[in-house]
């Protein structure tokens, strides 16, 4: 099995967490990458992303495992993948694994650079209480307990927020803030996959 980590950039990040698993099957298609099918009537690629991401959040640390038929170098898959792959979809990083890796579950948080704000007082944030976001519904719901850090950069905030189970969206999180944010937003780092070295 490899685990590889991908950008979804330069309007990659408008495809759907469904588009780009079928991208991803397609590269490895036309690379000539053979992967192990699942059992049953409707087989299908045994192929596993991290969890889905916003549509538009830019992406410099996802995450997928595949199940490949046969060996295969590190640098070959590496290779054959960025040849083959759509615009925006880039392989940055692989590694073997012997087992198949609950990426989605395993990643536990993620670091999001978002541009084009201020934060006046970002400890305000950290210390409050509670911390309401808007769902979907427009419902107000307390994320405190998914915030994991913020800290102020060169031309925005870079934000740690909880994923997987208990994920908090970081445009979600920054529209709390500033409700007509139309800035960019770019996952950079993820963690909690040990022992791989996930940054």
């Amino acid at each position: 099995m490899i685990l590889f980590k991908y950008a979804k950039i330069d309007g990659a990040e408008y495809q759907s967490h469904l588009d780009m698993l079928r991208h991803i099957s397609r590269t490895l298609v036309r690379a000539k990458i053979e992967v192990n099918k699942s059992e049953g009537f409707n087989k299908h690629p045994k192929i596993f992303m991290s969890s889905p991401l916003g549509v538009g959040i830019k992406s410099v640390a996802e995450y997928c495992i595949v199940d490949t038929l046969k060996d295969i170098e590190l640098e070959e898959f590496k290779r054959k993948f960025n040849e083959n792959a759509p615009k925006g979809v880039i392989c940055k990083d692989c590694y073997f694994s012997d087992k198949n890796i609950n990426v989605a579950a395993l990643i536990t948080s993620c670091d999001y650079k978002i541009k084009g704000v201020d934060f006046a007082d970002v400890e305000h944030v950290l210390n409050a209480d509670a911390f309401f976001v808007k769902d979907k519904k427009g419902i107000d719901k307390d994320v405190r307990d998914r915030i994991v850090d913020i800290k102020k950069d060169d031309d925005g905030v870079i934000c740690r927020l909880k994923t997987g189970n208990e994920n908090l969206r970081p445009d979600y999180f920054i529209k709390s803030v500033i409700a007509d944010y139309e800035g960019e937003i770019i996952k950079i780092k993820a963690y909690g996959l040990e022992p791989f070295e996930v940054v």
